[in-house]
């Protein structure tokens, strides 16, 4: 956060106490403003949910979570996350959730991680982007917003196989403070470190597996 700080980059997500990692960043784009929120769902997990690691997994020496006076990450409470969620959109035109959470090399989202960010709605989000698996997962349109599951990597030292070295760049549109349009960019890591924007094949190939986990939502959301 210092180095962060010293180069006037901003951050969400944590914080140097809870209070600071529970706030979002806040950025004004053409007199609406829009806020995006961290939450922590892997290292910093209050909630009992399947597969993944809680607070009591991990044991106090490895739990990333802010506390009071406490430096770290925005704990995944859902109590707490949707009360943020619902202060922030009575306060800001735009509100997006950005969840740390999942399972790792899965391809299609767990039930417990749907249930989440459809809570984040709910709360009145406009809209939920998540990750920590490492592969792009799908999405959903959850009450006329969409959820989009895992968005990959972007800059990780994975190389053993595509799925690992692939990421998607979501572009929003807006109409006011409704999202009207959705474009993804997907990406390539090269050696280890450097993203580039893929070619339209490599897009294509990527976007099969991004259409095959959401027909997999869509199919389980129907049964």
């Amino acid at each position: 956060m210092d180095a962060l700080d010293g180069a006037g980059i901003p951050y969400f997500g944590g914080g140097r106490d809870l209070a600071g990692a529970s706030q979002p960043w806040v950025a004004d784009r053409k007199g609406r403003k829009v806020a995006l929120i961290g939450i922590d769902g892997v290292t910093a997990n209050d909630d009992p949910l399947p597969g993944t690691v809680n607070n009591s997994w991990l044991g106090a020496d490895l739990y990333a979570g802010a506390g009071d006076g406490v430096p770290g990450t925005n704990p995944y409470t859902s109590s707490q996350f949707t009360d943020d969620i619902a202060s922030a959109v009575s306060q800001y035109d735009i509100v997006i959730p950005y969840f740390h959470f999942g399972v790792e090399y899965k391809s299609v989202a767990p039930d417990w991680a749907m249930q989440g960010a459809r809570s984040a709605i709910d709360a009145g989000a406009t809209a939920v982007v998540t990750n920590h698996p490492h592969v792009v997962q799908g999405m959903e349109i959850y009450k006329g917003k969409p959820i989009v599951y895992s968005v990959g990597n972007f800059i990780f030292d994975q190389m053993y196989s595509a799925e690992v070295r692939e990421g998607i760049i979501l572009e929003f549109a807006f109409r006011g403070k409704k999202i009207v349009g959705l474009r993804t960019k997907g990406v390539e890591i090269e050696d280890f470190n450097h993203p580039r924007l893929m070619t339209d094949g490599e897009q294509a190939s990527l976007m099969d597996r991004f259409w095959w986990a959401t027909d997999r939502i869509a199919a389980a959301n129907q049964s």
